[in-house]
């Protein structure tokens, strides 16, 4: 991270005084501004566009609308990669902008950066749905000046025609954001959450969950769900030496299971002891974590905006937050933490262990 730091730095030292920079994502974003420009002199635009880099979690927000579109046969174009533009190859980008540029209608339920470089045709309406269900730590415009180092200057999140949110108090949350008005604000729901008031689909995910993991049938689920660490999905990462599975496992009543869902831009693995490897269950990147929430039995978590689903479950939470100054300061949340926080906070993993077993 320090390496890190260094670039940016000495990049905008360069870009400031020569007005060029070495930074392989500006190029590449410049280059998809480019191609948008050009093909929108040549395209109408028509069409519905899932644009995503991340890969749309089965019952996610995308996703359940996609699945709809399915349903009633309507036509849709989609443009899913989850490699960041600095890896992606010139002839992807340059698909991503002529779709954008044929798209009368663009759906998001992330940051999808290039696309607020450009300067979008105005019939183009650009619908963020975020993947998130409430506002818990601080993201996008309410982060300036924070780990993101962005600009007040700066267009990200700008281009939202509207953005959906799961309720009225979420509203100015949403608003400081993205930077947009608060009426372009909706607080219809999320589509995430539907299946929470449906019995017969937590029947189902249940015995799915059960016939396609024998291992969790009739075991006490500890569900371990921690947000990222880092300024975004380049560079996320949880730090693991604060949370050993082995030691954890030790603690752990022997008709519990623990089950691991790191948020989608980790891509590191977990690792354990073979002793272990039966009581333990990475489900990261495999299942939706609110089909998990109907079989745990506890939830621990830090600062992911997860705890409003489990919530609506009443599912038991706790609370590790070993760098909470830390990340108050560098990232910071919208709530006093210690008051808002539905369960016990512990800031030492013996403490943690203590608290599960």
């Amino acid at each position: 991270r320090g390496k890190r730091a260094v670039f940016y730095h000495a990049h905008g030292l360069v870009k400031e005084i020569t007005g060029y920079g070495y930074s392989v994502r500006e190029k590449k974003t410049a280059y998809f501004v480019k191609k948008y420009k050009k093909a929108c002199k040549r395209k109408t635009a028509e069409n519905l566009l899932f644009l995503s880099e991340r890969e749309p979690e089965p019952g996610g927000n995308l996703d359940c609308i996609r699945s709809v579109m399915q349903k009633r046969q309507e036509d849709y174009t989609e443009f899913i990669d989850t490699r960041p533009i600095h890896k992606l190859p010139y002839s992807r980008i340059r698909k991503a902008a002529k779709l954008a540029a044929a798209a009368k209608v663009i759906v998001l339920e992330d940051f999808y950066p290039q696309l607020h470089a450009a300067e979008l045709r105005e019939d183009t309406k650009v619908v963020q749905l975020w993947h998130a269900c409430g506002a818990f730590k601080m993201f996008g415009l309410s982060d300036i000046g924070k780990v993101s180092h962005l600009k007040q200057s700066t267009k990200n999140h700008r281009s939202y025609s509207v953005a959906a949110v799961s309720s009225e108090a979420m509203v100015p949350f949403y608003s400081e954001a993205f930077g947009i008005a608060p009426e372009c604000v909706l607080p219809l729901g999320v589509p995430r959450t539907d299946i929470f008031f449906d019995k017969g689909y937590r029947k189902r995910v249940r015995a799915r969950l059960h016939e396609t993991y024998p291992e969790l049938v009739g075991k006490r689920v500890v569900l371990f769900a921690p947000t990222f660490r880092g300024s975004g999905n380049k560079d996320a990462y949880y730090p693991w030496e604060r949370f050993s599975v082995d030691a954890f496992l030790e603690v752990l009543p022997a008709d519990t299971i623990l089950v691991i869902k790191n948020h989608p831009f980790v891509k590191q693995k977990f690792d354990c002891r073979e002793e272990g490897r039966g009581r333990v269950l990475d489900l990261t990147g495999q299942e939706n974590i609110n089909d998990i929430l109907f079989i745990t039995s506890l939830l621990i978590t830090d600062y992911s905006s997860c705890i409003f689903e489990a919530s609506l479950l009443a599912v038991p939470m706790l609370f590790y937050v070993f760098d909470l100054e830390e990340y108050v300061k560098s990232r910071d949340i919208y709530f006093d933490f210690a008051s808002f926080a539905p369960g016990k906070q512990v800031k030492d993993f013996e403490e943690l262990k203590e608290e599960t077993g």
